[in-house]
Order: C-alpha cells, then sequence, then structure tokens
C-alpha cells in the first residue's frame, strides 16, 4: 500500500473467522469488523484501524456455501470441484475503526464482491495445485494471483478484491474517515 501513498504497520489479528451466517456478504462485514475490534483493543492512542477479510461464496447452484480456507487437501478438493466450470462470487469486507478516545472505536464496513468464473478443472490440474501447497491459506482454496490464475476464464467486478484487498474502495473510505 505503499504505492497508494499510505503509511501503516501491520498488525496480525486472531479474530474469530468463523460465522455461522449463510451470506458470504454478511460473513466478510461481520469477520471484518472483528478484526478491526481485536486489534483496536491491543493498541491505544488516536488511531485508525483496518480490518478485512475475503470468502468465497460457491454457486448458488451448487449450494452456495461460504467457502473460507480449507481445513486439508480433501476440503480444497472438495472446494475447487465446486468452483470448476462455474461462477461464484468473491466478497471482501473492509471495517475501519477509529475514535480519539478510551471509548469503543466507531466503525464503518463495506462490502466489495467479485464474480469469478472458472474454467472446467480436470482431476490432474486440481491435484497440482493441490500438491502445490498453495489453497491451504486462501478463501475457496485458490489464489488467483498465483498457479490458479489458468483457472479463471472472466472476472467482473476489482480484480484486487480476489486478491484480497480492494485498494481503490479501501482509498475511498479512508477519504471519508476522520482525520
Amino acid at each position: 500500500m505503499l504505492a497508494a501513498g499510505l503509511n501503516f504497520e501491520v498488525i496480525p489479528g486472531c479474530a474469530d473467522e468463523a460465522c455461522l451466517l449463510a451470506d458470504g456478504r454478511a460473513v466478510a462485514a461481520v469477520v471484518a469488523r472483528r478484526k478491526a475490534a481485536e486489534i483496536w483493543r491491543q493498541t491505544s492512542g488516536p488511531r485508525l484501524v483496518i480490518g478485512a477479510d475475503t470468502v468465497v461464496a460457491a454457486p448458488l447452484d451448487r449450494g452456495g456455501e461460504v467457502l473460507g480456507k480449507p481445513s486439508d487437501a480433501d476440503d480444497a478438493r472438495r472446494m475447487l470441484r465446486l468452483l470448476s466450470g462455474a461462477t461464484h462470487e468473491v466478497h471482501t469486507g473492509i471495517a475501519l475503526a477509529w475514535a480519539d478516545g478510551p471509548d469503543e472505536p466507531e466503525a464503518t464496513v463495506r462490502v466489495v464482491s467479485t464474480h469469478v468464473t472458472f474454467r472446467d478443472l480436470s482431476a490432474e490440474e486440481v491435484e497440482a495445485y493441490i500438491a502445490s501447497g498453495e489453497p491451504f491459506d486462501k478463501a475457496g482454496a485458490y489464489g488467483i494471483q498465483g498457479g490458479a490464475s489458468i483457472f479463471v476464464h472472466r472476472v467482473v467486478g476489482s480484480y484486487h478484491n480476489v486478491v484480497g484487498l480492494p485498494i481503490d474502495d479501501l482509498l475511498e473510505m479512508l477519504a471519508s474517515a476522520p482525520a
């Protein structure tokens, strides 16, 4: 984000990413807010905290399941099969939290959604991708910026959202945040 002229400190959070909601947009919003609130509680002084979370929603005709990070190779395989030959949604929640004093912060949340279409994937392609180790820390078991780029037929919406942080939307939100 330095290219955008932002100076920031990265503080990894451990907010609970589990959410029982069935709607991908809602899950992304709730988890992003949790992450921002957790970091807010760990820090002090006037500050602006950004929390973000990305989830993948399987196609509705395949159950519409909200896909987080796969738990193991079988889970990654299952997710990639759900996405193969279909259009799914990627939702990233961005939460900004701020306050000047010790009170709980004000927060604003935005969810950015993008439609991604995968071509049909062969079993061999899925196995090779799983063997690369790349799917295991990615929502929906894939990283569009990595080896899974060859799976993608079409992206409608923000590519940066699929990578994990829609910078243009974040910059717009920051422009509206208090100084």
